[in-house]
Parts: structure tokens; C-alpha cells; sequence
């Protein structure tokens, strides 16, 4: 039903409302998902 994809953590950046980014990549590097931490 869903396929599982591996990743890591590319980097973690904050952005410009000062909110960190954490930047999950998959293991060829073609994708990239921003995940926001913060209020």
C-alpha cells in the first residue's frame, strides 16, 4: 500500500520568521523535504 523511503538529515537551517527547518533528503539526494520546528 505505501513504499517506505529511507532519509537523513541534509542540514537544519532557521528561516526567516526565525522558526528552525530541519532538511530530510533521500539517499540519491533528488529529494528534499523541509520540516519546520517551531510555534
Amino acid at each position: 500500500m505505501f513504499n517506505n523511503i529511507q532519509v537523513f538529515v541534509k542540514g537544519i537551517v532557521i528561516d526567516e520568521n526565525n522558526n528552525h527547518v530541519v532538511m530530510l533528503s533521500d539517499k540519491e539526494e533528488t529529494k528534499v523535504l523541509p520540516i519546520v520546528i517551531g510555534p
